[in-house]
């Protein structure tokens, strides 16, 4: 009899049964503390990170609660962990951002909740806004991920976890939390049980946060927002595998940044930028066994968001809808699953001002995957994909993954993909100039990206370590011409040769009670073909290397915690920046510290510490307007700069 518990020294003894016994057996504390086994379910098939042959990033537990406090509002922090992922600012004006995935930009990645795109297919200003409060994990798949949830997907994949309903008594959790830029967050999360059957969960918040003008250039730093969300789902469970969940949401925000009222820029007079969105959703999803190893999923969702912009004198109006339905067959027999589905999804952008950049597609998609287990340390797993749209046709996306059990608690991943991206008009210029300035859609082709990555998973004493390298080549890649002869539009075109990345990735994890050590190092080699000046050059926007490392002191028992990051950013390509051609290598401290009290727990944290910001080494503001409309330069730095905030969580 082998026994083993989290936190304590495994034993074993011999007994030998002629009727009923008892054992007792006393184990003794390891001073490791060892994690529940984390299911993911991001490759649609559920199973132990351990066993999975797709490489899934992932952040759970303690990682979670520590952002939420940190960053109440958004999981921004939460997803800069991530080796390889980078949360890129697109506008400095209304502080947009996108997830870059191993180099690749950011509308390349597929952002989920549970599995559906509830936040729109084709993310703009704005799709970070989530709390945290509401997230169980983020799951995060690198590379082509199209063979496994189509088109949009073609850089990666970023699914976010609901928390379930508590299985017995209802439980609330509010935090609120107010910082030295004069922002205010408060959000409440509670769940419960309807019967035995039903739970349900509930999430309300409210944010505000003032314009502010940091290094006095007459330019908002941090764009000042009123923002209100909510979100409510049910989730049945039994005895059996049967399962199903239902959730609505909304979100309404008014966004303002640029001069503030009554400043006039140096250079550009008085420039206001605003953004007025309204959000709403509605998803669902369900598990049915029609077998003792098979079961039918469905799901389905429908997103719309309307938008109001302001560019200076530029104000347009568009409303993002899309949706999609999906029925998939999965069959676990002892050595192999078995997954085979159907889909149909549809996006549009609509709405009176951005009518030269309109944008209607429609998708059907056919997939198959299966993981074979040919012997007990070798996984195999192949999906294949065909997507036929109405704008560019019918396209092909294999993808296969392989896990080799090395012993010594090692493993070695491996995976290659090919996946399509059918080009649209939200490329990051959209959120610095708007929608209506963009040209040459129309006569896109479609992209296509090939990707490679060997990942080795071990143990090095107390030590976790995971070592990624990686390459990908972008055939067709858009790009955008700003060089035209009407003053304010920019051009859409495939570039003629493709862009090429290429890195590795380390990432660390120590934990021996009560410290716990992560650390995180990527470089990347990324360029590509410019098209204005007939030659390859570095990818703008992204580090050759970065890294960081977050030490956490913790205690149980007097219910403190302590913990220091440092992030490390290095030199990257700019492009739209008269001052330099790279920006300067810099790093970023942050400190946290947390104290329970009977059911609240306080915190204080000091973002950027050593307040580096952006318009430390360069104005922000460009010396005139670009004939395009662009006013400032890329964002490649911090901006708010040093930021401390105060709040308290309250769990019941």
């Amino acid at each position: 009899v082998r026994v083993s518990r989290s936190g304590l020294r495994t034993d074993s003894i011999s007994v030998v049964v002629s009727g009923d016994t008892t054992l007792v057996i006393d184990l003794i504390p390891s001073g490791v503390a060892t994690l529940t086994p984390v299911v993911v379910g991001t490759t649609r098939v559920a199973r132990r990170i351990q066993d999975e042959p797709e490489r899934v990033e992932i952040l759970a537990g303690e990682d979670v609660d520590e952002k939420t406090v940190m960053r109440p509002a958004d999981p921004t922090r939460l997803l800069s962990e991530i080796p390889g992922v980078r949360v890129q600012a697109t506008s400095a004006g209304l502080g947009g951002s996108g997830l870059r995935l191993r180099g690749l930009r950011g509308r390349y990645t597929l952002l989920l909740s549970d599995g559906l795109p509830l936040y729109g297919a084709v993310q703009g200003i704005g799709f970070m806004d989530v709390p945290p409060l509401d997230l169980k994990q983020a799951e995060v798949i690198k590379g082509a991920a199209t063979a496994l949830y189509g088109p949009e997907a073609f850089g990666g994949v970023v699914n976010l976890v609901s928390r379930e309903p508590p299985k017995r008594a209802a439980i609330t959790d509010v935090v609120g939390n107010a910082t030295s830029r004069d922002g205010q967050d408060l959000t409440a999360w509670t769940g419960g049980r309807i019967d035995p059957s039903w739970g349900y969960t509930l999430l309300a918040g409210a944010h505000r946060q003032s314009a502010r003008d940091v290094n006095a250039d007459k330019w908002a730093d941090i764009p000042g927002f009123n923002r209100g969300e909510g979100r409510v789902r049910f989730v049945r469970t039994d005895s059996t595998r049967k399962r199903m969940m239902a959730t609505a949401g909304w979100s309404t925000e008014d966004r303002n940044g640029g001069t503030l009222a009554g400043d006039v820029g140096p250079s550009i007079g008085s420039y206001r930028v605003s953004a007025r969105t309204t959000h709403a959703d509605a998803g669902a999803d369900g598990r049915f066994p029609v077998s003792n190893r098979s079961d039918i999923t469905v799901r389905g969702s429908v997103g719309t968001q309307w938008q109001r912009r302001r560019f200076g004198k530029s104000v347009e109006s568009d409303r993002r809808s899309n949706g999609i339905a999906e029925a998939v067959y999965s069959s676990s027999q002892r050595r192999n699953d078995v997954v085979a589905g159907i889909a149909g999804s549809a996006a549009d952008l609509g709405g009176a001002a951005p009518a030269l950049a309109r944008y209607s597609s429609t998708t059907a998609s056919i997939f198959a995957q299966e993981t074979y287990n040919p012997l007990e340390f070798l996984s195999v797993s192949g999906t294949a994909r065909v997507d036929r749209t109405s704008l560019y046709g019918t396209s092909f996306s294999p993808r296969l993954s392989a896990l080799a059990k090395l012993g010594d608690g090692w493993s070695l991943r491996t995976a290659a993909g090919v996946a399509t991206s059918n080009p649209t008009p939200f490329v990051e210029e959209a959120d610095v100039i708007g929608l209506n300035r963009i040209r040459g859609f129309a006569a896109l082709r479609p992209e296509r990206l090939r990707d490679a990555s060997v990942d080795v998973n071990g143990k090095v004493g107390l030590a976790e370590l995971n070592m990624s390298v990686f390459t990908s080549s972008l055939s067709r890649p858009v790009t955008v011409v700003e060089n035209q002869p009407v003053e304010g539009r920019i051009l859409l075109v495939n570039a003629p040769k493709p862009s090429r990345i290429n890195g590795a990735e380390v990432f660390a994890v120590y934990n021996r009670e009560p410290i716990a050590i992560t650390a995180l190092y990527s470089v990347t080699d990324a360029t590509e073909w410019s098209v204005a000046e007939g030659r390859r050059v570095s990818s703008p926007l992204v580090p050759r290397q970065a890294g960081g490392v977050d030490i956490a002191f913790e205690e149980d028992e007097s219910g403190t915690r302590v913990g220091v990051e440092v992030f490390y950013t290095g030199r990257q390509t700019l492009e739209h920046d008269p001052y330099r051609r790279e920006g300067a290598r810099y790093a970023t401290v942050g400190i946290l510290a947390e104290q329970r009290i009977g059911k609240i727990m306080l915190f204080l944290n000091a973002d950027d510490v050593t307040d580096v910001r952006q318009t430390r080494f360069d104005p922000l503001l460009l010396p005139r307007p670009a004939p395009t409309g662009r006013v400032t330069t890329d964002v490649w730095a911090p901006l708010e700069g040093r930021v401390i905030n105060l709040g308290g969580r309250l769990r019941f």
